[in-house]
């Protein structure tokens, strides 16, 4: 069956016309057409009716080719163009060519029209077929939540909204930007790396495909983002293409428990509450991006309470007292409770102007140690105070409130090894504080699983002392974790070979960080061992039975128990009969049996206290 094809003829000579016409039936086709001599009639065809491709005469009375091939080109419609004449030159044919024609053919040569029409409908349809696939990824691109840009010649050439939207301009605004303009969205200590990296990857040298940097969005406020780049061919010429992921809040995480477990530390050697007011004061400024903080505590000869400690904009009432009932520390004080104002000009509890005049949003936590509150820490800043800010500000006054304890015993007891045990193991818990916030997905498993370690330890007749040893390894079972990088120790599916290879290797990692600390020595065996199993296919030497350290064989029950029982993003918590059940089966495979006895026994006495 002939393939239909509606033809616009650009022609004034009838049988030239039918001559065309036969050519194209004898070469399969079942030509429609309709014949024009004129501008206005070629205008009026295109604007009519739909066509498959242009056949012109070059030479009409008034009108030629090239006019005809203007006329068409201009009506922005994608047309296979050829020309069909008897009288131009090959120099002539080379110009038509270069204005767009597709191809041209001799009136002598006629039996050559048939095969460039099927050449030219078939290009003409890749053509269509490239802008589909091009609208197709733009359209992705444009609709993606990742920033997208495209460089070319140290100039941007193409960006999509999101990217826009993370730096707070318009796409207008970043498209062909060069490397100044590009310089001014890139953080000043960032911009060597960026550029020897697209520089590297444009000569097809080797450069990262993914890694992280700071861009400054257009208000000046930084922007942590992960980019992954690699190097494409844009127009014929070499190009980079990158996406960006905005990874502020997780790389602000990360600092944030850095600067708490550094906080910790530095507490842990704090020798009066002066070090205490300026460690955590400073920290919680930096942390913040705070203008003011101070630190009150409880004169209860005078049930005042006592601005002790201030630093930036607060400095000036550091030495203040107000009533115990007065202010957004006596609001904090009386409650118990952590209190956020963001218009704090306004807040009816401000006791001093000068906190106004300086910072636009305060936030207030209790200092609780052992049930009693000792004072009050106080942030203020210019911008509002978030939830996600009172985790971090609760974090640290847990800390103080334990290091204002630690020095007000061992001021009491002149500094008697009870005290600075738990100085010791106020900082032990702020290392663990900091590794759950870097996985949230496991918050309060290790206050859980210290818990049921100790209880099954006493359980199982170990004395006080292994108790405290058993206690802080347990505390301490995952340090090892902070050396493992985010995208192995965050990834939310299973884990290849080689990341388990990178994962198993936080047991290592524990004994190198725990070894050199003397008092510690002793509670190594939790974190280095906890992987090894009773048939010895654990890690990281596959210990096996009674091989293993007995604290370490007896966390492996209590940290399997308590990992089942919890939702995780993976898997919904099982059911308390199907974790027993699994217990049981590895009894003897992964775990000492005696111990997965003794276990199920204390947790199955505590379902039978629980019911009623």
């Amino acid at each position: 069956m002939a393939n239909r094809l509606h033809v616009l003829l650009i022609e004034d000579n009838e049988d030239d016309a039918l001559l065309l016409v036969r050519h194209l039936k004898t070469s399969g086709f079942d030509p429609r057409v309709r014949r024009v001599e004129s501008r206005t009639e070629l205008a009026e065809a295109l604007d009519q009716s739909k066509w498959d491709i242009v056949i012109s005469d070059y030479s009409l009375p008034g009108f030629d080719g090239l006019t005809a091939l203007k006329i068409v080109h201009d009506s922005g419609i994608d047309l296979p163009f050829i020309i069909v004449s008897g009288t131009i030159g090959e120099d002539v044919a080379v110009d038509a060519m270069r204005a767009g024609a597709h191809d041209y053919v001799m009136k002598d040569k006629l039996a050559r029209l048939g095969p460039a029409v099927t050449r030219e409908l078939r290009e003409a349809e890749e053509r269509r077929a490239r802008r589909r696939a091009e609208a197709a990824y733009r359209s992705l691109v444009e609709s993606s939540l990742q920033g997208f840009v495209i460089m070319q010649d140290r100039r941007v050439v193409f960006a999509n909204s999101a990217m826009a939207q993370m730096l707070g301009c318009s796409v207008k605004d970043l498209l062909g930007r060069d490397r100044d303009g590009i310089d001014e969205l890139v953080h000043p200590d960032d911009r060597e790396r960026v550029w020897n990296r697209y520089s590297n990857r444009i000569a097809g040298e080797p450069a990262p495909d993914r890694y992280e940097f700071r861009l400054l969005r257009v208000d000046g406020e930084p922007c942590w983002v992960e980019i992954s780049a690699n190097r494409i061919e844009f127009e014929g010429r070499p190009a980079t293409q990158a996406t960006f992921a905005d990874v502020t809040t997780r790389v602000r995480r990360d600092l944030e428990q850095h600067a708490i477990a550094s906080a910790a530390t530095s507490l842990r050697l704090a020798d009066d509450r002066s070090e205490v007011a300026s460690v955590i004061l400073d920290r919680v400024l930096n942390l913040l991006d705070g203008k003011g903080a101070a630190l009150t505590t409880l004169d209860p000869e005078t049930n005042e309470s006592v601005y002790a400690y201030a630093r930036g904009a607060w400095v000036e009432i550091e030495g203040e007292r107000v009533t115990v009932t007065k202010g957004i520390s006596g609001r904090v004080f009386s409650s118990g409770e952590a209190y956020i104002s963001n218009d704090v000009a306004s807040d009816p509890h401000l006791a001093f102007p000068i906190i106004a005049a300086s910072t636009k949003a305060v936030v207030g936590v209790p200092l609780i140690a052992e049930s009693e509150t000792l004072g009050v820490l106080l942030v203020g800043r210019n911008r509002p105070i978030s939830q996600d800010d009172i985790v971090i500000v609760k974090a640290i006054a847990e800390m103080t409130a334990s290091a204002l304890r630690r020095i007000t015993l061992n001021e009491e007891l002149a500094l008697s090894n009870v005290e600075l045990t738990e100085a010791y193991d106020s900082t032990l818990e702020g290392w663990a504080r900091a590794l759950e916030l870097r996985d949230s997905d496991t918050q309060g498993h290790t206050r859980r699983v210290t818990d049921l370690t100790v209880r099954l330890g006493r359980k199982l007749g170990l004395e006080d002392e292994v108790l405290v040893d058993l206690r802080r390894g347990a505390l301490l079972h995952d340090i090892g974790k902070v050396a493992i990088p985010d995208h192995v120790l965050r990834k939310p599916g299973a884990l290849d070979e080689d990341e388990w290879v990178i994962m198993r290797r936080h047991a290592e990692y524990a004994f190198e960080m725990l070894s050199p600390i003397a008092y510690l020595r002793r509670a190594i065996d939790i974190p280095y061992c906890h992987h090894e199993q009773w048939d010895g296919n654990g890690y990281p030497h596959g210990l096996s039975g009674e091989e293993i350290p007995l604290a370490a064989r007896i966390f492996a029950v209590v940290d399997v128990w308590d990992a089942l029982l919890m939702d995780r993003p993976y898997r919904a918590a099982w059911t308390i009969e199907k974790t027993v059940r699994h217990m049981r089966d590895l009894s003897g495979i992964k775990f000492d049996p005696d111990i997965v006895s003794v276990f199920l026994e204390m947790v199955g006495e505590d379902s039978a206290s629980q019911t009623p």
